[in-house]
């Protein structure tokens, strides 16, 4: 079982560069889509919460969260493209909102806020270093426990999302599913959350 990236000899993880083939500035870029993602689903769960569903975005989503599941794609060009359109779709939605009377009421989070200049790689990937896994520094106590769940509920996001892909791809499309997808990526942005609560939602994303 070598060949698994979590795996090891010194049982760490992949801290040089990965195993299986990817590369820092893919990471980066993997880093910054799941952030603008997370923005992205901010604006998708309240618009099925106003009754405003595009199946259009439902589907892209779950294509960029199956983009970044390990051997998927190390193309940067690819992602590049999926954040900018991650972008203009939260953009869009916001309007949607704003247009149908939903208040927004100051209450978005900065991964709902992010703007770029312009679609740049190198832009992105220094954007990626700042937002990722380890951008929150050293964490110590409970912050450790926090912080995993949040990324745990982010990787089962990514295995949801892959599955709906597939089952997309066979012709099958159930709304609930996708909805789900967006509460749970969503739920990572709550900083109120305790611990407890962010592992029982868990097993909800597996049991989807």
């Amino acid at each position: 079982m070598k060949h698994l990236p979590l795996q090891r000899l010194k049982n760490i993880a992949c801290d040089t560069a990965g195993i299986c083939g990817k590369k820092a500035d893919i990471s980066s870029l993997h880093d910054l889509l799941t952030y603008t993602l997370k923005g992205l689903c901010f604006y998708a769960k309240k618009s099925t919460e106003s009754g405003i569903t595009d199946e259009n975005i439902d589907k892209f989503i779950a294509r960029s969260l199956y983009s970044m599941v390990t051997n998927v794609n190390f193309d940067p060009a690819v992602f590049v493209q999926l954040i900018a359109e991650t972008v203009q779709r939260r953009e869009h939605l916001k309007r949607a909102l704003i247009e149908s009377g939903t208040a927004i009421n100051g209450e978005e989070p900065v991964e709902a806020q992010w703007l770029y200049e312009k679609v740049d790689q190198a832009d992105f990937v220094k954007k990626g270093e700042t937002v990722g896994v380890h951008a929150d520094g050293e964490l110590s106590g409970t912050d450790v426990g926090l912080h995993a769940a949040r990324e745990l509920l982010i990787y089962a996001a990514k295995g949801l999302g892959s599955l709906l892909e597939h089952i997309q791809a066979l012709g099958g499309f159930e709304l609930e599913h996708y909805v789900f997808m967006h509460e749970a990526v969503a739920y990572t942005l709550q900083q109120e959350r305790s611990l407890d609560e962010l592992l029982h939602e868990l097993p909800d994303v597996v049991t989807i």
